[in-house]
């Protein structure tokens, strides 16, 4: 039983460190993690998506999805159109500016992950990866 306490304390530990990192790096460019998040979503869509597929990609509600938007909206990184045919559905378009905003701070993402990941071997990876998705299963059978 001590060491699941210690291994969910040090998960705790890993992610509040993490965390605190990756806000600092992203403060820099004047965005949170999850619009971050958002904006490499879109670049992997191809610039281009719906509000429906970004609450997918997030998990998470309409409302945050539109606070989200909003933020990213206003500071010029992402468009948000009506749809032509369908008044319901909320296109969303990636700026030029939300590109060059990625392209500098997946340079800061990489030094990061270089930094997390020194000394962790491809088999170890395969195998915390494989316990992580054990674990977040487990948390998804509520």
């Amino acid at each position: 039983m001590k060491n699941k306490q210690y291994a969910g304390f040090l998960i705790k530990q890993i992610s509040e460190k993490t965390d605190k990192r990756i806000i600092r790096n992203f403060k820099k460019y004047g965005v949170t993690c999850t619009q971050h998040r958002t904006l490499v979503f879109l670049e992997k869509a191809g610039g281009k998506s719906t509000q429906k597929e970004i609450e997918t990609y997030l998990e998470v509600s309409h409302p945050t999805v539109v606070g989200i938007l909003s933020g990213l909206e206003s500071k010029g990184l992402v468009q948000c159109r009506l749809d032509s045919d369908d008044k319901r559905i909320k296109r969303v378009f990636l700026s030029e500016e939300g590109r060059k905003l990625l392209q500098n701070s997946l340079n800061d993402a990489v030094e990061m992950g270089n930094v997390f990941w020194k000394d962790i071997s491809d088999e170890e990876l395969e195998i915390l990866i494989g316990i992580l998705e054990k674990l977040k299963e487990n948390l998804n059978s509520d």
